[in-house]
C-alpha cells in the first residue's frame, strides 16, 4: 500500500512538471500562431491534464471526507489549489473547446461564448502552485526535517505566487475587452458590436460600403445577412483547417452575423502569459534555493542546535553567530545559550566527572585496606 501511494505521488509530481512546461508551450503556440493541427493536439493534451488533475482532486477530496479532515485538506494542505488548478479549467476551458471540436461545430456561432470564458485561462497558471509540494527537496538545508522551515517557506512561496496570479487574473478581467477588438477598432473607437450594427443597418443594398469596411478591418472573417454569406475572407476548408475555438469572436446584430479573427489578439495576450509563467518559476526557484538557506541559517538552524543541545546531554555544539546578524533576537538568544547554558552544562559535566573519580579512589583505598 505504501509503495502504491509513493508511486501515485511520484506520478502526480511528474504530471505537475509536465503541465508547467505544457502551459508555456501552449502560450508559445498562440504567440507564434502555430498550425491549427498542432494547436489542436495541444488542446487535447490540455484536456487530458485537466481530467487527470480533476480526478486527483476528487480522490483527495473524498478521501478527506472519509477521514473527517476536509477542512484541513482544503485549507492547510492546499486543497483549494488542487481545485482551482483542475475543475474550473476542465469545465470552462478545455472541456467546452473539446466538446465543440468533437461535435464538428468548431467554427459556429454558438462557440462565441468561449470568448467570454477565455479569461478563465488566467487560472491555468495556478498550476504552478503545485510546485509547493517539492519543498521536501531542500537537501541544502541542514535541518531538512524542520517542520518550521517547510511551513514558513510554503507560506512565503504561496503568498508570492498567489499575489502574482491574483494581479494577473484581475488584469485579465479588467482588460478582457481587448480580447474582442482589433488595434484598428480601438483606434477608431469601434467595437465588434458597433461594426455588426453598422453592417446590419446597411444590409445587402449597400454592399460597397460593407466591402470598404472589410478593407479597413482586416480581422473581419465572415459576414452573414439573413443566413446568406455577404463576405468571406477564407474558404470553408480553410476555416476548418486553420481556426479553432478561441481563434475567433462572433457577434450578432439583427439579421447580421459577423465573425472576427482573434489570432492576432491571442498572440499579443500570450506573451504576458509566458512572461508571467517564467516570472513565477523564477520567483519560486529564488525563494526555494536562495532564501530558504538564508532562513535555515538565521532561524531554523540555531533553533535546531539549541533544541538538540537541551535534549542531548552529550551534544555541546555552539550556535554559530554571523557577525552581520548578531543583533537579531534569535542570535541574542543563541549567545545566551552559548555563554550561559553550555557553560553551566559543562560545569555540571565536570562535577559529575569529579564525583565518579572520588568514588573510584575510595573504592581503591578500601581494596588496598583489605589487603
Amino acid at each position: 500500500m505504501k509503495m502504491v501511494k509513493q508511486f501515485l505521488e511520484t506520478l502526480v509530481m511528474v504530471a505537475i512538471t509536465l503541465v508547467i512546461v505544457f502551459t508555456f508551450v501552449e502560450d508559445l503556440a498562440a504567440y507564434l500562431v502555430w498550425d491549427w493541427n498542432i494547436r489542436k493536439i495541444l488542446l487535447y493534451v490540455g484536456f487530458g491534464f485537466d481530467i487527470f488533475f480533476t480526478v486527483e482532486f476528487l480522490i483527495r477530496y473524498f478521501s478527506s471526507i472519509a477521514r473527517g479532515d476536509t477542512g484541513e485538506y482544503l485549507v492547510h494542505r492546499r486543497g483549494w489549489v488542487d481545485f482551482i488548478a483542475s475543475v474550473p479549467l476542465l469545465l470552462f476551458n478545455s472541456g467546452p473547446s473539446v466538446y465543440f471540436l468533437l461535435s464538428g461545430a468548431a467554427f459556429a456561432g454558438g462557440v462565441g461564448v468561449l470568448n467570454i470564458l477565455k479569461v478563465i485561462k488566467a487560472v491555468r497558471v495556478a498550476r504552478i502552485l503545485r510546485m509547493l509540494r517539492v519543498l521536501k527537496i531542500f537537501r541544502s538545508i541542514k535541518s531538512i526535517d524542520s517542520v518550521m522551515t517547510q511551513r514558513h517557506m510554503t507560506r512565503i512561496i504561496s503568498t508570492v505566487v498567489v499575489s502574482i496570479i491574483g494581479i494577473m487574473f484581475a488584469g485579465s478581467i479588467f482588460f478582457s475587452s481587448t480580447f474582442f477588438s482589433s488595434p484598428a477598432m480601438r483606434r477608431n473607437e469601434e467595437t465588434p458590436e458597433k461594426i455588426a450594427q453598422f453592417i446590419d443597418n446597411r444590409g445587402e443594398k449597400e454592399a460597397d460600403e460593407i466591402m470598404d469596411l472589410v478593407k479597413i478591418h482586416s480581422d473581419i472573417l465572415l459576414i452573414k445577412y439573413s443566413s446568406r454569406t455577404l463576405y468571406s475572407r477564407y474558404t470553408d476548408k480553410q476555416y476548418k483547417e486553420d481556426f479553432g475555438p478561441g481563434d475567433f469572436h462572433y457577434v450578432q446584430s439583427g439579421d447580421t452575423d459577423v465573425f472576427f479573427d482573434l489570432r492576432f489578439e491571442n498572440a499579443m495576450n500570450a506573451l504576458p502569459g509566458m512572461l508571467l509563467l517564467l516570472t513565477i518559476v523564477f520567483s519560486v526557484i529564488v525563494l526555494m534555493f536562495v532564501y530558504s538557506p538564508h532562513f535555515a541559517m538565521t532561524i531554523s538552524d540555531p533553533v535546531f542546535v539549541m533544541l538538540k543541545g537541551m535534549r542531548d546531554e552529550n551534544y555541546n555544539l555552539e550556535v554559530e553567530i554571523p557577525s552581520r546578524y548578531g543583533n537579531d533576537d534569535i542570535f541574542k538568544l543563541s549567545r545566551l545559550y552559548n555563554d550561559k547554558y553550555l557553560t553551566l552544562k559543562a560545569r555540571e559535566d565536570e562535577d559529575n566527572s569529579d564525583r565518579e573519580s572520588i568514588i573510584k579512589l575510595e573504592d581503591l583505598n578500601d581494596l588496598l585496606g583489605d589487603l
